[in-house]
């Protein structure tokens, strides 16, 4: 077998977990691109999602998702 060289150095990034309800059933999907709007006075936050996933069913069903940011502990 031989070495791939590449360019690309993988890095750890932070996850957050999302959620929506998908014909009554909670679903939930791990992401890596995610971040904050305007802290104050409100917070929104963004998820980088593509088409495919089936969790975005439930956001454009229902106008909103659930977000979990993990922690160490």
């Amino acid at each position: 077998m031989s070495k791939v060289k590449t360019k690309v150095v993988p890095f750890p990034v932070p996850i957050c977990i999302a959620s929506s309800s998908i014909e009554g059933k909670a679903n939930f999907a791990t992401y890596g691109c995610f971040g904050l709007l305007a802290p104050r006075p409100t917070t929104y936050v963004y998820i980088g999602s593509i088409e495919p996933h089936y969790t975005n069913i439930g956001i454009k069903e229902n106008g909103y998702f659930g977000v979990n940011i993990t922690s160490v502990n």
